[in-house]
């Protein structure tokens, strides 16, 4: 057999430490900002008036007129719950006052258990109605609080 060819294994050189660079970090920062509310900080807004001039007089007139568009809806909101309170109140006097005038007729027509019936129902009815709205009132101040201090 004649010679072939050989294959050469190639081993990686091994050099000493003191010969090699030191490595070399490299570190990468991220910078993020942010803002809430309807205006930007003045210095970016500062920064939108020399891009394009008037931006920060748009902006604020938008800022002013969002501002009177919420505070129309929240003055729709109050006013409309107020007025379906009031409406709760009379159709509860109303039905209150029919049943106690229903029960007086049935008493005065010798009905005297089912008029006292109704009677104490209603009452018994109306007294519940008051203590559970003056707990449930209490019950929300109470969270209210508790959410105030935990801030």
């Amino acid at each position: 057999m004649g010679r072939g060819w050989r294959k050469r294994k190639h081993y990686p050189q091994v050099t000493s430490q003191q010969n090699q660079p030191a490595p070399t970090r490299t570190t990468a920062v991220a910078v993020s900002q942010s803002f809430s509310g309807p205006l930007p900080p003045p210095e970016v807004l500062e920064h939108y008036e020399r891009i394009a001039p008037g931006t920060a007089e748009r902006l604020l007139a938008m800022a002013e007129s969002q501002s009177q568009h919420r505070q129309g809806l929240e003055k729709a909101v109050v006013e409309g719950n107020l007025r379906h309170e009031s409406l709760g109140q009379v159709f509860a006097f109303i039905i209150a006052l029919a049943a106690v005038s229903g029960s007086l007729a049935l008493l005065w027509a010798g009905r005297s258990v089912e008029g006292l019936t109704g009677m104490l129902g209603t009452l018994a009815t109306l007294a519940g109605v008051f203590v559970y709205g003056r707990w449930s009132k209490q019950r929300e101040l109470a969270e209210k609080r508790e959410r105030i201090t935990q801030r």
